[in-house]
């Protein structure tokens, strides 16, 4: 395996997080899963939040576990996420707040809302 590519791939989802690597030897792509992990969220009233120091973690965790496996055969990482939630970032570079989870319900009433004030064909 000295000469293959391996390109890892973070992948977070609504119940877990997993690091996979992909393996490429010019030929073949070869998946594993390195490390698998909870994506939990916690609840502060009024919202529920992604417990997203626990979720960095387990990121550190697997591209560890990655890098003990594959050293200098990684050649890249990309992170696929939710997409909807986000955390606001200061100039200085530090996270404001947890970001809130999509699934909270903070967001139901604007949803229910939107057919009647733009219309069902519209959306």
């Amino acid at each position: 395996m000295e000469n293959k590519k391996v390109y890892l791939s973070i992948d977070l989802g609504a119940s877990s997080g997993r690091v996979m690597a992909g393996q490429w030897d010019g030929s073949t792509l070869r998946l594993s899963e390195v490390h698998r992990f909870p994506t939990p969220s916690v609840f502060v009233p009024p919202y529920h939040y992604w417990d997203i120091l626990a979720i960095y973690s387990s990121i550190l965790h697997g591209l560890n576990t990655a890098r003990q496996a594959y050293g200098g055969q990684i050649v890249s990482i990309g992170v696929d996420s939710w997409g909807v939630d986000y955390a606001l970032i200061d100039a200085n570079g530090e996270m404001l707040a947890n970001p809130i989870q999509y699934r909270d319900g903070r967001t139901r009433e604007p949803f229910a809302t939107l057919p009647d004030r733009l219309g069902r064909e519209r959306i």
